[in-house]
């Protein structure tokens, strides 16, 4: 196994918990390393979150530094930025949940709107299209809009 060439003696005996005459025996090939202590071995030496979480974990690696790396981006997770991702997830659920429950609430709203008074709903409708109050009022004012004016002296 490659991995015990990148580690010393030392840091593999702490990981995995055996004496000296097993990590000897790994390293002169007389004994099988155990998968989960390959797998433990592997991710320390490497960073590779592949070797303890499955093929789903491809690319990703931890640092020596502690944070986590996806294999597109340069600057890793934090455990609290992680943590994090899943309220902000439980934020947006609900969020969504809310848009939904107000659209239905709209809808609800101008089906009552075309029940009291289609004509009067279509007018609505037909005005909010025309424009602002503003510009209206600048329309029939620069028309003259049948308006006397003053005069002022």
């Amino acid at each position: 196994m490659d991995f015990l060439d990148l580690l010393f003696d030392a840091e593999i005996l702490d990981l995995t918990g055996v004496n000296r005459s097993t990590l000897s025996r790994w390293r002169r090939g007389l004994s099988r390393i155990p998968r989960a202590a390959a797998r433990l071995l592997t991710l320390y030496a490497t960073g590779d979150a592949e070797a303890l979480l499955g093929r789903a974990w491809r690319g990703w690696r931890f640092g020596r530094d502690g944070l986590l790396y996806h294999p597109c981006w340069r600057r890793g997770f934090t455990s609290g930025e992680l943590a994090g991702l899943f309220w902000r997830c439980q934020q947006v659920a609900g969020l969504e949940r809310e848009v939904e429950r107000l659209t239905a609430e709209r809808d609800r709203w101008e089906r009552i709107a075309w029940q009291v008074s289609p004509a009067q709903a279509i007018m609505a409708r037909v005005n909010t299209n025309k424009g602002t109050d503003d510009e209206k009022l600048e329309d029939d004012a620069g028309r003259g809009a049948g308006r006397k004016r003053r005069s002022v002296g």
